[in-house]
């Protein structure tokens, strides 16, 4: 199963990370508030003010935006994905898969992918709750790796790695 990661949200993205950049979930100081000067459109549709679009694999987490990227999580099978996409032509630039080491359980409406990233301006940091945190610089070099868990909670991680 593909989804089709629409991105008019890219318009805010761009804005962040030309301004005050996305550097986690919920934005620069966990608000989910941008930039109140960015320009936005005031309607958002299939095919109205889209920059570009993208067939992305399985994942929940939310994009994250630094330095003119745009990054999320996916998993396909066994392995668990990290995506980088220009964030102003939506151009894949790197894809990076690590295996995950074991099986941990989810809520149905989650799944493998859904913590969102985190970065320092200089790397990426995720958490895949069947392997660990990973981080890679912003060019898809994987620095460090640290298996944790397992977790085993009820309904699944769904926790964001925090950089501060």
């Amino acid at each position: 199963m593909r989804v089709l990661l629409l991105l008019p949200l890219s318009a805010l993205l761009l804005s962040a990370a030309e301004a005050d950049e996305w550097p986690r979930y919920r934005g620069p100081n966990g608000t989910g508030l941008g930039d109140a000067s960015a320009q936005l459109s005031a309607e958002i549709g299939k095919d109205k003010n889209v920059l570009w679009k993208v067939s992305i694999s399985k994942g929940n987490s939310s994009p994250i935006a630094v330095k003119g990227r745009l990054f999320f999580t996916g998993w396909e099978a066994d392995e668990r994905l990290v995506f980088c996409h220009d964030a102003a032509k939506g151009t894949l630039l790197w894809r990076a898969a690590i295996k995950k080491d074991r099986a941990e359980t989810a809520h149905p409406l989650n799944g493998a992918a859904t913590p969102t990233l985190a970065t320092d301006g200089r790397r990426v940091f995720t958490l895949f709750p069947e392997f660990g945190l990973v981080a890679y610089n912003l060019d898809g070099k994987e620095e460090w790796r640290l298996p944790l868990g397992p977790f085993a909670p009820i309904q699944g991680i769904a926790t964001s790695p925090l950089y501060a």
